[in-house]
């Protein structure tokens, strides 16, 4: 296994399978004894392995951070995926191919993307208004009330976005406790959930 790791000269997925296994396991059983969907961040291994022993765990849907990723795994069959990444309006005609094609969730952090939304869209997408929650990485304030009732009023006047609810990001690190519990991925948090 050694002379294996020297060879090695890309960002490569390494991780003990058992252990994965038994997390995804774990996670699965989480969200159905919480009542939530269990759409796991496909982030960290972007591997179709690791993939489908998601599937295999009754996993249907997931999140990803690109549209690039997306079209990966919408091509290797998966039809229901999340991009948890703010709408870039340069991607809108990947976006619209991708939403032809799958079950597409995107996320909007503002309401000025919705005109560039409602002029090159052709498909139905689900939204989700994303919400700082106090890190300040990115989205609405929590508390701007005003904001996030105005967009999805500018939702609501088009059949094809469908409000799906709101993302956040915690943004803090992983930590050792993390490290410990997960330890098939030691180092990112890629647990998403959302309802």
């Amino acid at each position: 296994m050694n002379d294996q790791l020297t060879r090695i000269t890309s960002p490569t997925l390494l991780l003990d399978k058992q252990r994965c296994l038994d997390n995804i396991q774990a996670m699965y059983k989480k969200a159905q004894r919480s009542g939530v969907i269990f759409r796991p961040h496909f982030k960290t291994h972007q591997s179709l392995k690791v993939g489908q022993w998601f599937r295999e765990a009754c996993t249907e849907a997931i999140t990803v951070s690109s549209v690039r990723m997306a079209s990966y795994f919408a091509e290797n069959g998966w039809n229901d995926i999340t991009i948890a990444f703010p709408l870039n309006i340069r991607e809108l005609e990947a976006i619209n191919h991708l939403a032809g094609k799958i079950k597409l969730n995107i996320l909007v952090a503002s309401k000025e993307v919705i005109p560039f939304m409602e002029k090159n869209l052709h498909h139905p997408v689900g939204v989700f208004i994303e919400i700082d929650t106090g890190y300040h990485r990115t989205g609405i304030d929590a508390a701007d009330y005003e904001r996030i009732q105005d967009i999805i009023h500018r939702l609501s006047d088009n059949s094809l976005f469908h409000f799906s609810g709101f993302l956040t990001h915690t943004g803090q690190p992983t930590n050792r406790h993390h490290q410990r519990r997960f330890g098939a991925f030691t180092r990112i948090p890629w647990i998403s959930w959302y309802i």
